[in-house]
């Protein structure tokens, strides 16, 4: 019988998804972008089909945008997507420390990893590494909630969050590195203590000052 050939079609879109993924959150393709099928399906050697499914797919994660006149384009957040996104990863996050109070030390151990690997990026990494690392670590507080479907909605949330780091904060961190780990290292010792009041107030006046220098209505310097 032959094989469903579906199968290597379905592979390629999930191929060029990753690359133009990628491109998009490496900020190689720079938001406003357009991205046209023939063109991607030439480049990557692909058929147009692909591309299309592929657009889709990253159109779906919040990372394109179709428009009426150009297609499809690499997404420019505005202000107010901004401010939505933080308002749902607030909801999620803060849950998530909630929940801190009631897992076991192995999940603590992932986030004790995390904020590790964090502070070892900011040693050794370039921009790129320490903003993932920086997102791992929230990536990681989530993960606490031991549910798929919010860990996807705030996968998605964390992507969208990137776009918008490579758009305004191309060569560097929203705030010094050191400053950063800090932060990080204060937040997991208040849940290791077990003190949740104190780390969804110290989170919250993170993610606070994340969005308003995100907005430009806010410098680094400020706490």
């Amino acid at each position: 019988m032959l094989p469903d050939l579906s199968v290597n079609r379905s592979t390629t879109v999930e191929r060029v998804s990753d690359a133009l993924r990628a491109a998009v959150l490496s900020g190689e393709l720079t938001p406003g972008t357009p991205l046209r099928e023939v063109d991607l399906a030439e480049r990557m050697k692909v058929s147009r089909g692909s591309v299309r499914e592929a657009l889709v797919r990253l159109s779906d994660e919040g990372l394109l945008r179709r428009t009426s006149f150009r297609g499809v384009e690499v997404k420019q957040l505005t202000a107010d997507e901004i401010r939505d996104l933080f308002v749902v990863r607030k909801l999620i996050e803060l849950t998530a420390v909630d929940a801190a109070a009631t897992v076991g030390a192995a999940a603590l151990a992932e986030l004790r990893r995390a904020v590790d690997e964090f502070a070892q990026a900011i040693r050794t990494g370039d921009a790129a590494d320490r903003n993932r690392a920086d997102m791992f670590v929230h990536i990681t507080l989530v993960g606490l909630l031991n549910s798929p479907r919010l860990s996807r909605i705030h996968g998605e949330l964390m992507s969208e969050l990137q776009l918008a780091l490579v758009s305004h904060y191309r060569d560097s961190t929203i705030l010094p590195g050191t400053e950063l780990t800090n932060r990080h290292e204060e937040f997991l010792r208040m849940l290791l203590d077990g003190d949740t009041v104190g780390a969804r107030e110290q989170l919250e006046r993170r993610l606070d000052l994340a969005q308003r220098l995100l907005l430009g209505t806010a410098d680094p310097g400020e706490n």
